[in-house]
């Protein structure tokens, strides 16, 4: 007997309700790094919620499949919720929390709507051709005067964070695609995007994205790619070396800041994170409030701002680190419940790499699974996990864990 996975029953249920929340989620994913089309998030998310309640209705049962990422979801959002009271603001905190819940609805909903391979390639196309689009705009936005490029986003903190997460998508087509056409679309929109990435001059985003090539070399394995992510990690560390000799001598022009040629963000950074380990000693358990806004409003009284007597940098408003950010809101527990998500993603792509080595399909496990080195790397400096840059990682996590492993296809046939 055949047995069917349950999305295949709900399209012969209500099919017409199916299309119209896939082609919603379509336009909902397409407008999420477009700071203008905001707005389309917001009420696309609202009239999605509306159409699950019906969808639910119809079809007589949640929406909400078994995944891998339950457990550490659950533990997650448990911990949050049980935070929540102890806020210093907590109406805030309860604003940031129900972006969460949205998070999660977006994962849950991918994962639902984009089991079959035909819907999940458009999808998947659709956002390659935005990478491409935005990674090309944000190259001739630089001017060199010098400026910061955004491209269609709202700074460069946010451009560079889209690219850490979705370039794990056409980096895994270049390698792993069937055809050469395809192979080569996904590479000239891998070359795109890093070199946009290079014009934002964020070190934290190239070491994420050499963090992701590190990870693509230990999934494929191929000693002519090791020799390119090699060679190429040498000429970034040459290179960057040469332009801080430059420096030193005679401030580099076509570079935003002379702050990126020096550890000024770096101790900054440490300044703030060794604050937020002294809030984290004071609440480990329910933490300050959940949110990125919640430590500069408890710990402003602490905070220098001020450069120090000693020419120093001054102090960063926030944690700028996602797992300490999620301590110090939320408690121990919930950063805790962070790692456990991002282990899980990642191990769970490791796992299912290696038991569909071979399969067409094995190119989704890779990019969960390098997508989740990448954002880990890139939120170690900052706290990216948050609003759209979020849901877009969710809706890749989805993509990809909707695929069946191979011994549950092969039950399937």
């Amino acid at each position: 007997m055949v047995n069917f996975p349950m999305s295949d029953l709900s399209e012969t249920n209500s099919p017409n309700l199916d299309r119209i929340i896939r082609g919603l989620l379509f336009l909902y994913c397409f407008s999420l790094p477009f700071e203008k089309l905001f707005f389309l998030e917001r009420i696309g998310f609202i009239i999605l919620v509306v159409l699950m309640v019906l969808w639910c209705a119809v079809n007589r049962r949640l929406f909400i499949s078994k995944t891998p990422l339950d457990l550490p979801l659950l533990a997650l959002v448990l911990c949050i919720a049980i935070s929540l009271p102890f806020a210093a603001s907590i109406s805030y905190s309860a604003q940031e929390f129900a972006k969460l819940i949205q998070q999660v609805m977006v994962f849950y909903v991918i994962v639902e709507f984009f089991r079959q391979d035909k819907h999940r390639f458009r999808l998947a196309a659709m956002m390659l051709g935005e990478l491409g689009l935005v990674s090309l705009y944000g190259i001739v936005q630089y001017d060199a005067t010098p400026k910061l490029i955004a491209s269609v986003l709202s700074s460069e903190v946010w451009l560079t964070t889209y690219l850490v997460t979705v370039v794990p998508l056409s980096a895994a087509l270049a390698l792993m695609a069937k055809s050469q056409l395809q192979a080569i679309i996904g590479a000239g929109v891998s070359l795109l995007a890093l070199l946009c990435q290079v014009l934002t001059f964020s070190r934290a985003g190239l070491l994420a994205m050499f963090c992701e090539a590190a990870a693509l070399v230990y999934i494929v394995r191929r000693q002519s790619f090791v020799k390119w992510v090699v060679g190429f990690a040498l000429t970034a560390i040459l290179v960057n070396g040469i332009l801080i000799g430059i420096n030193a001598i005679h401030p580099v022009q076509f570079m935003p800041s002379n702050s990126k040629l020096t550890l000024w963000n770096v101790k900054s950074r440490v300044m703030v994170w060794q604050l937020g380990l002294e809030q984290l000693w004071e609440h480990p358990l329910v933490g300050i409030g959940f949110g990125k806004s919640s430590f500069y409003q408890v710990a402003q009284a602490d905070m220098n701002l001020s450069p120090s007597d000693d020419g120093g940098p001054p102090m960063a408003r926030g944690v700028h680190n996602t797992f300490l950010d999620f301590a110090v809101g939320a408690g121990i527990p919930a950063g805790l419940a962070y790692l456990w998500v991002m282990v899980e993603a990642m191990r769970t792509g490791l796992h299912r790499a290696q038991s569909m080595k071979g399969s067409a399909l094995a190119i989704w496990p890779m990019i969960l699974t390098v997508m989740v080195v990448g954002v880990f790397v890139r939120n170690i400096f900052d706290h990216m996990w948050i609003g759209t840059m979020a849901i877009q990682f969710w809706v890749l996590v989805g993509l990809s864990i909707s695929v069946p492993s191979e011994s549950k296809a092969e039950s399937r046939l």
